[in-house]
């Protein structure tokens, strides 16, 4: 018996071998799970930005560190609007380089007309698009700022940034809401509108109390700030971030505080001790200064240091951009 295999079986085989091997690379069957883009901001930063957006803030009789550039103080809206749309904008470096985030005021602490919203004792400042140093990129900011005077002498203003004094006394918090997106799509939420969260203990977002005891002198209580991240709809952080009194003295330096974050994914609470942070004019990250966070599951510490140059630290001794300020 002839066991050789007939040209007319082997061509049909092998016709049928590859129209199957193409099938399959056509069809390669169900999808499999889509990993989640990563955001590699640390917590020791994020609680550094939640506590400089307060302190650049709330810098008592007009002197900001986070300021509108001057040359959009001169622009008519209708200039404004096609230097945003002009997609080759030679002066852009500049307006960027004088633009940091988040931009609430003008040089001087004008705050730019017609975006202030003064009632009875709150002040309302939305925030514009604006760019951390060092990034090369726009963040698109969405709410408002609000500041409520709860106590004190001085009286709220939408001309400039009034000139704070002992006991005056006020709240931040952020309009529902505030949010913010960068050009990679990471947004970020801001919540401050009193809903309950946490694991241990649970806590109200309802934001900061600023205390001042002297002309700049002043502390900072986190009394609940809800942040959280995501990109195209999957959460990369969650946190809820209270703290104890955070003292800035007349130099607006950071002397001592120590906040808490609850990170509600991993459910494990950071401690982050803050020392000696100093700011410069035109930066709302610290330039100077560390933070230093330890866990409560065992994981490894965090020691976050900066430098001179604004949006430039090292985390555990590797160089970073810092990317955020609330």
């Amino acid at each position: 018996m002839d066991k050789r295999i007939p040209y007319f079986k082997f061509i049909v085989s092998a016709f049928f071998l590859a129209f199957a091997g193409l099938y399959l690379l056509a069809c390669p069957g169900p999808p499999g799970p889509v990993v989640p883009p990563v955001d590699s901001t640390s917590v020791s930063e994020l609680a550094e930005a939640l506590v400089s957006g307060a302190v650049n803030a709330t810098i008592s009789s007009g002197t900001q560190a986070r300021l509108w550039p001057a040359s959009k103080k001169q622009m008519t809206l209708l200039n404004e609007i096609k230097s945003d749309m002009n997609p080759v904008q030679t002066a852009w470096g500049q307006r960027i380089a004088a633009s940091p985030c988040p931009t609430n005021q003008l040089p001087g602490g004008a705050v730019p007309p017609g975006t202030c919203i003064l009632g009875s004792n709150t002040q309302t400042i939305p925030y514009p698009i604006c760019n951390f140093p060092g990034q090369g990129q726009t963040v698109t900011w969405s709410g408002n700022e609000i500041f409520t005077k709860v106590s004190g002498p001085t009286a709220l203003s939408c001309t400039s940034f009034p000139a704070f004094t002992n006991l005056d006394v006020l709240t931040r918090t952020f309009s529902t809401p505030t949010s913010r997106m960068t050009p990679n799509s990471l947004i970020v939420v801001v919540d401050t509108s009193g809903q309950l969260n946490g694991f241990g203990p649970i806590v109200a977002a309802s934001g900061e109390t600023i205390s001042y005891t002297g002309a700049t002198a002043r502390t900072i209580v986190l009394n609940g700030v809800h942040l959280i991240a995501s990109v195209f709809g999957y959460i990369v952080w969650n946190y809820m971030m209270t703290s104890n009194t955070i003292n800035v003295d007349g130099t607006n330096t950071v002397t001592s505080g120590v906040v808490s974050a609850q990170d509600l994914i991993l459910k494990r609470t950071a401690t982050i001790t803050l020392t000696g942070l100093t700011y410069s004019a035109g930066c709302c990250t610290p330039t100077g200064g560390t933070v230093t966070t330890a866990f409560s599951d065992g994981s490894a510490a965090e020691n976050l240091a900066f430098t001179a140059t604004c949006g430039a630290a090292t985390l555990n001794g590797a160089p970073i951009t810092l990317n955020h300020c609330f």
